[in-house]
């Protein structure tokens, strides 16, 4: 309002479920996309999930003493410090896990690589964080935190090949890391009431 406009919160949503909608729709058009072949309903449920998200996000993220200028373009961006990019990190995360057949609890964690180690000393801020949070009433603490793992798991993915790890007991380590990466994050995403869509 201090710029002179004023929006409503449903002509905001719908803008972002309509621009989330446009990119779903743009992306399962790739033959290589996961949300290729989807069902038209689906991918429209995907849309309205990742545009809400982005408000959400975008408003949850920003220090609640500091003013921000909407920009919508920037809020369901699949890239940056957005809902929509870490949506994305956890349908990802889900497929992975998925295509390695599931990941089992029983596999000892082998983290001899930098990259493993830090994804899992990330993790295990995640009930500090929480606590903090809960108790400043700050919730922009989790969703930088929440960004924070997001990016950490793809320098992980990056560096640290999981399904195509030559060594099974490293494979099998990597993928309970990844499966438990992607509960943290949709568990994260949930506290902040954002969706987090299976396939993206």
């Amino acid at each position: 309002t201090r710029s002179g406009s004023l929006v409503t919160l449903d002509s905001l949503l719908s803008e972002a479920i309509e621009k989330g909608t446009a990119e779903v729709l743009r992306r399962a058009q790739e033959p290589g996309s996961p949300t290729h072949g989807l069902p038209k309903e689906d991918l429209l449920n995907t849309g309205r999930q990742i545009g809400i998200g982005a408000i959400k996000y975008a408003d949850l993220s920003n220090d609640l003493v500091r003013d921000y200028v909407f920009d919508m373009d920037r809020m369901v961006a699949f890239e940056g410090n957005t809902g929509p990019y870490i949506q994305y990190a956890s349908a990802r995360i889900s497929s992975l896990v998925r295509r390695g057949g599931g990941a089992s609890g029983d596999a000892v964690f082998i983290l001899n690589e930098s990259q493993e180690r830090l994804l899992a000393l990330q993790l295990l801020q995640y009930e500090i964080v929480l606590r903090d949070t809960m108790k400043h009433l700050e919730p922009h603490r989790l969703c930088t935190w929440l960004f924070e793992l997001t990016e950490a798991f793809n320098s992980f993915y990056q560096s640290c090949p999981v399904l195509k790890a030559e060594d099974c007991a490293v494979r099998d380590s990597r993928l309970r890391l990844s499966g438990l990466a992607g509960r943290v994050i949709m568990d994260g995403l949930d506290v902040l009431g954002i969706e987090s869509p299976q396939q993206m």
